[in-house]
């Protein structure tokens, strides 16, 4: 019986570091992706963000294709991330978009905003 229960103790134990892991492996790769899309915006887009290190990144997928800054349409993959910034013409414009490769930290564009 005893050696029964340090084995479950073991294993919740791994269980419990393996996630808290991936939490930290998660937490760094959002900032990392945070930092790439504010470097991608211009002065003036960056101006308009009221707190950049907060931004919202998610899973992007609306759309399965992106026209990008040249007018070629990318299709974008699994991987494909959106970097949201809550701006100060959220009301009007709403909110910067920036999306990125996770795996590549390719930034494949914005989205249009209205």
């Amino acid at each position: 019986m005893y050696p029964m229960k340090i084995y479950i103790l073991c294993l919740f134990l791994g269980i419990t570091g393996w996630c808290c892991q991936e939490a930290e492996e998660t937490a760094s790769t959002q900032k990392d992706l945070r930092q790439i899309a504010w470097e991608y915006l211009s002065e003036e887009d960056q101006q308009s963000v009221i707190n950049w290190q907060e931004a919202i990144v998610q899973p992007y997928d609306c759309c399965p294709y992106v026209i990008n800054e040249e007018g070629e349409m990318i299709q974008l993959n699994s991987e494909s991330q959106a970097v949201v910034f809550s701006t100060k013409d959220n009301a009007l414009l709403g909110p910067i978009q920036v999306l990125i490769d996770a795996r590549t930290r390719k930034v494949w564009g914005i989205t249009p905003r209205l």
